[in-house]
Formats: structure tokens, C-alpha cells, sequence
């Protein structure tokens, strides 16, 4: 079936990405293995800690905009603007990052509201207590497993629907050499649901293969 004019081609997206990495797969996988050690040798040394977090999230910039800056311009020279593309980068996703943690801030005061309704009197009678309102909060989880489970579910759906419409933040931030963020929102109207299909596609296998490991 053809894809219509204007839209994103799912199949054709996903075996772009698939194709580039084939044909680079030696700058693929070198920029892949820098990432993934310093990564480890940040766990190493400080555990699940702010400052591995703080490793795993310049990683998590860095090396897309590695890939990124050479799928657009090539990978000669990609490594050479590693450190402007990154901080650019960086820079969108954390402020897609914060407006994400808004909505999951908002999902989580939901779910938690229905999950204690019924305990709405112990609640109020725990008062400050915090131990007494966790040992409410548990029984209520507990008690209702799949409020939970549908929470998660939505929120998942969410994140992947909602970074799915600023999914050119960071492709367009090393592209214009700027930082760019919510024209992405624009220019993703009428192709939401192709774009989160692509990148199903594409990072499903993937994510579970990672999984696995």
C-alpha cells in the first residue's frame, strides 16, 4: 500500500535507520562501544548514583548526536563535533525531559488518587505519619495490582506517543545548529502515529534483545 503524500512511510523509516547503520557499522559500532564503557565505568565506580546518572544522561545525548550528525553530513568529521552537537542535544532533551516528567507527574496523581479512595478515612486519620501511610499505600497496591498495571500501561503509551510528536528535537538541533525543540511539534502534526509505528519497528527488537542480555 502506498504511502500518502506528506506521511511518514513506516516500513521505508525503519529500514533507513537499519540500512545506515549496515553500511557504518564499523563508526556504529566504535561510537557504541565508547558509550556503553563509559557507561559501565561510570557504574563501576560510583553505583546508582546522581553521578552515574549524570554519566548515563551525557551519554544518552552524546552518542545520538554522533549518529545523528553523521547520518545527516556523513561520518567523516561526526566525531569532531561530538561536543557542540551533544551539548545541543543535551540541551532539547532535557527540556523534553522535563515536560514528560510533568505529564508522569500528573499520571502518577491520578493513579494514586484511585488507588486510595478507598482508604480515604485511614488516610486522613494517619494524618503526618508517613510509616502509617506507607503500610496504607502497600496494602492499597496490593489490595488493587492492576490499577498499577494500567498506569504504567497509559504512561508508557504517553511517553511514546508524546516523544514520538518531539521526535525531530534533536535530529533538527544538530541539523540547524541550534537547539530546537517544540517546532518539532509542529512538524510532526498528521504523522504521530507513523512515527511512534517506526520507531517501534525499529527499536522494538532491539530494546528486547537489550533486555535479554
Amino acid at each position: 500500500m502506498a504511502t500518502p503524500a506528506g506521511k511518514v512511510p513506516i516500513i521505508e523509516s525503519a529500514g533507513q535507520g537499519v540500512r545506515f547503520l549496515r553500511e557504518n557499522w564499523r563508526f556504529g559500532l566504535g561510537i557504541a562501544v565508547i558509550g556503553a564503557a563509559a557507561q559501565t565505568a561510570a557504574f563501576v565506580a560510583f553505583g546508582l548514583t546522581p553521578a552515574w546518572m549524570l554519566t548515563a544522561g551525557l551519554v544518552s545525548a552524546f552518542v545520538p548526536a554522533t549518529f545523528l550528525n553523521a547520518a545527516l553530513n556523513g561520518p567523516q568529521g561526526a566525531a569532531a563535533r561530538i561536543s557542540i552537537d551533544g551539548a545541543r542535544v543535551l540541551a532539547a532533551m532535557a527540556m523534553v525531559g522535563l515536560f514528560i516528567a510533568i505529564v508522569l507527574f500528573m499520571c502518577l496523581y491520578v493513579a494514586m488518587s484511585i488507588l486510595i479512595a478507598p482508604y480515604a478515612q485511614e488516610v486522613q486519620a494517619a494524618g503526618q505519619d508517613s510509616e502509617q501511610l506507607m503500610a496504607i499505600m502497600n496494602r492499597a497496591a496490593a489490595a488493587q495490582p492492576q490499577i498499577l498495571m494500567w498506569g504504567v500501561i497509559v504512561a508508557g503509551v504517553l511517553i511514546l506517543l508524546l516523544t514520538s510528536r518531539l521526535y525531530l528535537a534533536a535530529a533538527a538541533s544538530v541539523d540547524q545548529n541550534r537547539i530546537v525543540v517544540f517546532d518539532s511539534w509542529r512538524w510532526t502534526k498528521g504523522n504521530l502515529l507513523r512515527i511512534a509505528g517506526a520507531r517501534v519497528l525499529l527499536l522494538g527488537p532491539a530494546l528486547i534483545l537489550i533486555g535479554a542480555l
